[in-house]
């Protein structure tokens, strides 16, 4: 059966995982930026 550790678990990592992908994209977007300035 799933508990309710087990569901907070569940949507930490989804919330990890969507912060991850989040900042990721930040990243390739300053570098295309810092490439277009220079």
């Amino acid at each position: 059966c799933r508990t309710v550790l087990d569901y907070q678990i569940l949507s930490v990592s989804k919330a990890f995982t969507h912060w991850l992908t989040i900042n990721n994209v930040d990243n390739v977007i300053s570098r295309v930026n810092s490439k277009v300035i220079a």
